[in-house]
């Protein structure tokens, strides 16, 4: 990766909490804002301002699943001028508000005890495909190899049914319920 776009990296992951102008990063490249603007895409496959929401998004999302922290003074740290705008971008990226991520990963906790937790949500439940890479993507991150999957346990989240026991609810719309079939996906995806 081009150092100049490297630099920049550093300073956003430094400064994520304030807001970056276009102006302000390509100083720190040593170039022009359309140079910058050019290189930055071609080297990260993004805009500078959609590369620091997803940052921005993918750190929320880390620090809320781990259970860290409160939602609304996170929001705030990451440089959001309010609580709606970041609860949009959240939904937007996720497709859940982060309070109910929050109250989610402190279920599935309260079930796994101190067991790695692995939270993935996807726009389509059904979409094996979509659900198989979030995974990937997230055990990459985490440096855990794919060999987790077969000492794993798979809970899977889902909005309530008329029969759900207190117990398993969350935040009474949303129940946890075993996941075979997705995790049988997971660990043999070619079955």
């Amino acid at each position: 990766m081009d150092l100049r776009i490297t630099k920049t990296l550093d300073h956003i992951e430094a400064n994520l909490h304030q807001p970056l102008t276009l102006e302000e990063l390509s100083e720190v490249a040593c170039l022009s804002p359309s140079q910058f603007h050019r290189i930055f895409k071609k080297e990260t496959r993004r805009t500078p301002f959609i590369f620091i929401e997803e940052l921005k998004m993918a750190k929320a999302y880390e620090l809320i699943s781990a259970g860290e922290g409160v939602v609304h003074e996170l929001a705030s740290k990451l440089g959001y001028k309010d609580y709606e705008t970041f609860t949009r971008a959240f939904k937007k990226h996720f497709f859940i508000s982060p309070d109910d991520l929050k109250s989610i990963a402190k279920k599935v906790k309260s079930i796994l005890g101190d067991e790695e937790v692995l939270i993935v949500t996807v726009e389509d439940p059904q979409d094996q495909e979509a659900i198989q890479q979030k995974v990937r993507e997230i055990m990459e991150k985490k440096g855990l190899p794919m060999s987790f999957l077969n000492f794993a346990k798979a809970l899977m989240i889902e909005e309530k049914s008329p029969t759900t026991p207190p117990e398993r609810l969350i935040k009474n719309k949303y129940q946890v319920t075993s996941s075979h079939k997705i995790w049988e996906s997971l660990i043999n995806p070619n079955k």
